[in-house]
């Protein structure tokens, strides 16, 4: 949902963007941030 779009323009990524909507769309900064490290 929005959550990969916002991954996708926060951090040029495509697995953190599709990791994001998976763990959970609202946090997906959060989650974004979880998946890099």
């Amino acid at each position: 949902g929005e959550g990969a779009q916002q991954a996708t323009q926060n951090q040029e990524g495509v697995q953190p963007a599709a990791a994001a909507p998976i763990q959970g769309g609202i946090n997906s900064p959060v989650n974004v941030t979880t998946a890099l490290m």
